[in-house]
Formats: C-alpha cells, structure tokens, sequence
C-alpha cells in the first residue's frame, strides 16, 4: 500500500470524523491501516544525536536578537535597494 502525506490528513479526518477537504486527501491510503494501536507504548524510543560541528549545545543567550542585531542588514538591505 502507498502513503504519501495526504495520508496524514486522511488519518486525521477519519479519526476526528472531518469531512476531506480535497479529493486528494478523500482518496487518499489511511495511514491508520498500517499502525497497530493496541500496541501502545507511551515511550518514545531514544536516538543518540551527534553534538554537531560546534561540539556543544546552543547556550538560549546565543538565540537573544536585540534591535541592533538587524542593523547591519538593514543597512546591506538598503544598500541593495530594499525599501527602508
């Protein structure tokens, strides 16, 4: 059987009893048939993650912007002839 993303959408409308929005999700597989819920495990099975190319997580204060953050590319942004 063939799955594809509309799949998704017509597990959720079958499930929550939606009517399709499109004849693409309508006839679409329910991925439902493939899923066995009397198995239900409400663990989620755990996948080692590399730390990537920096060796360390992101720190939440490295994430912050500040208006003067985009200064810069306002400027490049002008330069180029964006409107301001």
């Amino acid at each position: 059987m063939v799955f594809d993303h509309t799949s998704i959408l017509r597990m959720i409308e079958w499930r929550w009893n939606l009517p399709p929005l499109t004849v693409r999700d309508a006839t679409a597989n329910n991925l439902a048939t493939a899923l066995d819920f009397r198995a239900s495990s409400l663990h989620a099975k755990q996948f080692p993650v590399p730390l990537g190319p920096f060796g360390t997580l992101c720190s939440p204060t490295t994430l912050a912007v500040t208006p003067d953050h985009w200064q810069s590319l306002r400027g490049v942004a002008a330069a180029s002839g964006w409107p301001a």
